[in-house]
């Protein structure tokens, strides 16, 4: 019975989108957007390589509580480590063994790079399209296996 259901119910879905037709990039984006503001806080692992005048490996964790506006960001670059902390009213930072409570310009520049990340995690549409207003007509939208819709930049 239960695998009736299941089928009934997929195969009503599948009507529906086909009725409906295939949500546009921005209708997509929208839902992703509202639904991102729900979220509370995240952990997320950082990898990848900077690229410039000296390339160099870029490896860590950033983790951040939206309520409080609270950001950690712990990051490994070419083996060198450096923890970064800010919850609105103190900044710390801590590189090798040594704990420094952040002040003056580098508590700006820390601060700046916190919230800037902390922002970029909560909503990243939201975040992209301060930059450019039509960032969700960026992305195609298509049909994948009848069931799922894929987003592609």
């Amino acid at each position: 019975m239960k695998k009736i259901m299941n089928t009934s119910l997929a195969l009503s879905f599948a009507l529906l989108l086909s009725a409906c037709g295939m949500p546009s990039s921005e209708e997509l984006t929208g839902d992703v957007k509202e639904a991102q503001e729900k979220v509370k806080n995240v952990q997320v692992k950082v990898t990848g390589k900077e690229e410039g005048s000296s390339d160099y490996q870029v490896n860590g964790v950033q983790e951040f509580d939206f309520k409080s506006k609270a950001g950690y960001i712990n990051t490994k670059m070419n083996g060198e480590e450096l923890k970064m902390y800010h919850d609105g009213d103190e900044t710390l930072a801590v590189a090798g063994e040594e704990s420094t409570k952040v002040q003056g310009e580098e508590k700006k520049y820390v601060t700046a790079l916190i919230n800037n990340a902390r922002e970029l995690q909560q909503n990243p549409i939201r975040y992209y399209q301060k930059y450019d207003k039509n960032f969700p007509d960026e992305f195609d939208v298509t049909e994948k296996d009848k069931e799922r819709v894929c987003i592609n930049i």
